[in-house]
């Protein structure tokens, strides 16, 4: 039987083919085997150095998923083996910041590297560092996260910065000291606030400019360059030169110069501290001219000057004085100053003298007494006095400024009795229009009351008769109300115009009445409160304070929009006081007083015709308070 040959056996030719592709294989798996043990062997490697280098880095995948860490990061950032693969969005790793996840998409997405300083909870600072790498098909293959420890680096510089801090607050801190640091090449390092306040730079300004291509005259650049090589060779100097301010102005400066060495003994930057001199070298100045001035103006002054030593000499005296009291300054110099006071106040002058000396200071002499001057011919005349003093070396002297008030005086005593003509006319005036208004007051009520109660009587009677008409009678009734409404207003007119109320039953009984009248008529409520009240008053205090009342609840309802008022009637010791509070807008005192109203006018004379004391208090928003106490004697509040 023939032999089939077998499909599946490869045959003679092929088989040298599949034996060298076995052989093949077995090459490339032994490459693939040396390949894994150095990937393994590098792999091992880069965990030992990532681990020796100390540094907590955390590497990620493109889906920033965690592929590796080393041993302090686990530490720093609580990581466990088991977090290996995870996303590093699902770990709260405690510390970086708070967008750490955005951070990683922005480094990934644009391929670069991003760094921060962050702090841990324990105030530890640390570098974070984010970097991508990328394949050499340019896609993204791995992020290396690292925390680089800088928290002594960052102690440093806090301490370094605090020191500059120091050295600025220093140098800033004097308000009065110029400082100037420059470099070898003149060049502008500091320049503290006292010299940008007097200047008008900003260190901004000058920061990097030679000083003398900015501050100094040209006429002084050659000798300021001189000091300033002077200083470079380590010669320390002073000197005066001019700086000229950013507005123009020029300013004298004396400067101290000193240099600041380097380690290696090289000039590492020169100070300057100076001051300015502009107002002491303008004070000189002026005070070359002073004496002349001081001169002139004592010559030439209104007031008698008189300068007296602590024993009372006079040393100095104007020609003022001279005209004042008819002695020549020879007469005067080392006299006693109560060479000019009269012989009856000399004693007196004399214990004032020691009393002022004991403890000099600036005042009015005498205030409140009547001062008088002596002249040389004996005539004696009113004199104010203000007092000063001068310290000369160890004295001090004593000086007055004496004005003759003669003529002032008369004016015033003119004035007076100008005042006390106008208060009596004022009472007059005041008197008169009580008494018309009286007067009216009983025509209205006597006549006008009792003609519009007869024309009430007989309309009424009328209105009773059987036949008359029902729309007579309706016109008749509504007539008869009208003036029954005429009589009141004619009734309450009277009564405003004189309240006889207040001679029958009284100050107490008449402001209570009103407060109810007004009350009835504004609509705005009134709390009357009397305490301790006379019985009795002398009437024109009783029509003054009634007046006065009357005259206020008038202002309120004008002006006020109050909302509430509270009058008080309380009898004190020696006199009676009437208050009245709103509780509204209030007013400008001194304004109403200018726009020349009427109303605090006439009630201040009132109280002024009764020897009373008028006072109001007002505030914008805050209500009014007006007060009059008037006094009393014993027999009359009885």
């Amino acid at each position: 039987m023939k032999q089939t040959e077998n499909p599946r056996r490869p045959r003679t030719k092929d088989g040298g083919q599949v034996k060298s592709r076995n052989e093949e294989l077995v090459t490339l798996n032994e490459q693939l085997q040396n390949r894994n043990a150095e990937l393994s062997q590098l792999a091992d490697d880069l965990t030992n150095v990532l681990d020796g280098v100390g540094i907590p880095i955390l590497i990620l995948d493109s889906a920033h998923r965690i592929r590796r860490f080393t041993l302090p990061a686990q530490k720093l950032l609580g990581l466990l083996p088991g977090d290996i693969s995870r996303p590093i969005g699902d770990l709260r790793v405690g510390v970086g910041p708070s967008d750490l996840k955005q951070l990683i998409s922005a480094v990934t997405k644009r391929a670069s590297a991003a760094q921060r300083e962050i702090q841990t909870k324990d105030g530890r600072w640390y570098s974070l560092r984010i970097r991508s790498f990328r394949t050499s098909q340019q896609e993204i293959w791995r992020v290396l996260i690292a925390f680089v420890d800088i928290h002594e680096l960052k102690q440093k510089e806090e301490s370094l910065q605090k020191e500059r801090n120091l050295i600025s607050a220093i140098l800033d801190a004097a308000t009065d000291l110029l400082v100037v640091v420059l470099d070898p090449e003149g060049r502008i390092v500091r320049f503290n606030r006292a010299c940008q306040r007097l200047t008008g730079y900003s260190l901004a300004e000058v920061k990097g400019r030679r000083v003398w291509d900015l501050l100094l005259v040209p006429e002084e650049i050659a000798a300021v360059k001189g000091t300033f090589k002077e200083v470079l060779g380590g010669k320390p100097n002073q000197a005066e030169n001019h700086w000229v301010t950013k507005d123009g102005r020029r300013l004298l400066i004396g400067w101290s110069n000193n240099a600041a060495m380097s380690s290696a003994g090289s000039v590492e930057y020169v100070i300057g501290t100076g001051c300015d001199h502009t107002e002491r070298v303008t004070a000189q100045e002026r005070a070359r001219d002073s004496d002349a001035t001081i001169g002139a103006l004592l010559e030439t002054a209104a007031q008698a000057i008189v300068a007296v030593d602590q024993e009372g000499r006079i040393v100095l005296a104007n020609r003022t004085t001279e005209q004042m009291f008819g002695h020549s300054r020879q007469e005067l110099l080392g006299q006693p100053i109560e060479k000019l006071v009269p012989q009856r106040l000399r004693q007196r002058h004399v214990t004032y003298r020691a009393s002022w000396f004991a403890q000099p200071r600036n005042r009015p002499m005498g205030s409140g007494l009547e001062l008088r001057g002596l002249r040389k011919d004996g005539t004696e005349f009113p004199i104010e006095v203000s007092l000063s003093y001068l310290r000369e070396s160890r004295e001090v002297l004593g000086v007055s400024f004496i004005s003759d008030i003669t003529e002032r005086k008369k004016n015033e005593e003119t004035l007076l009795q100008y005042q006390g003509q106008l208060r009596r006319l004022t009472a007059s005036l005041i008197a008169s229009q009580e008494a018309e208004n009286r007067e009216l007051a009983g025509e209205l009520h006597d006549v006008f009351s009792q003609e519009l109660a007869a024309l009430g009587m007989e309309i009424s009677t009328l209105l009773k008769a059987a036949e008359v008409p029902a729309p007579l009678g309706a016109s008749l009734a509504d007539l008869g109300k009208k003036i029954s409404r005429l009589a009141d207003e004619i009734h309450h007119t009277s009564r405003q115009l004189h309240p006889a109320i207040l001679a029958e039953l009284g100050l107490a009984a008449a402001l209570r009445e009103e407060c109810e009248t007004f009350a009835q008529h504004s609509g705005i409520p009134v709390r009357f409160i009397s305490e301790n009240t006379p019985s009795s008053s002398p009437h024109d205090v009783a029509l003054s304070l009634y007046r006065i009342a009357q005259e206020s609840l008038r202002n309120i309802r004008k002006h006020s929009g109050a909302t509430e008022v509270r009058i008080r009637l309380t009898r004190e010791k020696d006199g009676v006081t009437l208050q009245v509070e709103d509780i509204g807008d209030g007013f400008d005192i001194n304004e109403a007083r200018k726009s020349g109203g009427l109303g605090l006018i006439s009630m201040e004379e009132r109280a002024r015709s009764v020897n009373g004391r008028f006072t109001v208090r007002s505030q914008l928003g805050g209500g009014t308070t007006m007060e009059v106490f008037v006094p009393l004697r014993d027999k009359a509040a009885t």
